[in-house]
């Protein structure tokens, strides 16, 4: 008895493992196998590594103080907040040109 219960735990923790209803913990995505939620925050957090250290507390600073709930609105926000703006810590690149 207790063989055909662990073999049917096992079996129903297959099918839980291989359907699609995981969701990436980082990006919000939903309706993915577990494997696909694992590769999505793995590349989550690959990008989030690749961020800018001196515009990651600029950045958290004004999420702080946006009241709006969708994403995209969020980003536009915030890049049209820090396009024409320069941050302590933030790398700059400059391209001279003349021959002053």
């Amino acid at each position: 008895m207790i063989i055909v219960l662990l073999n049917s735990q096992f079996f129903e923790r297959q099918i839980l493992c291989s359907s699609m209803v995981w969701t990436c913990s980082i990006t919000g995505k939903t309706g993915l196998t577990f494997e696909e939620a694992l590769s999505s925050e793995r590349n989550a957090h690959e990008m989030l590594n690749a961020f800018p250290n001196g515009l990651q507390l600029p950045v958290l600073y004004l999420m702080n103080y946006i009241n709006e709930s969708k994403f995209g609105s969020i980003i536009d926000m915030i890049c049209a907040f820090i396009s024409n703006r320069y941050f302590i810590g933030e790398d700059i690149e400059a391209i001279k040109s003349g021959k002053k």
